[in-house]
């Protein structure tokens, strides 16, 4: 996947069990921030087969994460950098199909606008 030029060095990630201490370490920046999408990766261990966590990468290191509740329907987007943030918008915009009929958008307000736009975009 490849959005604008200063999403270029960005690559995107479907994350695995194995990714986990990755994945709890960069939550751990700011953990009252992150509180209920560590829950969840603590919970499923990024293992459960109806949820995902993506994440986006600079330079193999995690920018932004993005959890998709295949059967709750919430969409947590967290990310400081709007590249990588535009880049987990595109990969829910991509995988909305897998996702219930009603969703719940959940997280910093800049994640948040990027997913809102990018299904504003889908039709």
């Amino acid at each position: 996947m490849s959005l604008a030029s200063d999403a270029a060095a960005l690559s995107v990630e479907r994350l695995r069990p194995a990714h986990l201490a990755e994945t709890l370490l960069w939550l751990e920046r700011d953990p009252v921030l992150h509180v209920y999408l560590t829950a969840l990766t603590l919970r499923d261990a990024l293992g459960s087969p109806h949820d995902e966590t993506w994440a986006a990468r600079r330079g193999g290191a995690i920018d932004a994460l993005l959890y998709l509740g295949g059967r709750s329907g919430a969409v947590l987007p967290h990310g400081d950098d709007p590249a990588a943030l535009r880049q987990m918008a595109e990969v829910a915009r991509e995988r909305r199909e897998s996702l219930p009929g009603r969703i719940q958008v959940i997280g910093p307000e800049e994640g948040v606008r990027a997913i809102v736009a990018a299904f504003r975009t889908d039709g």
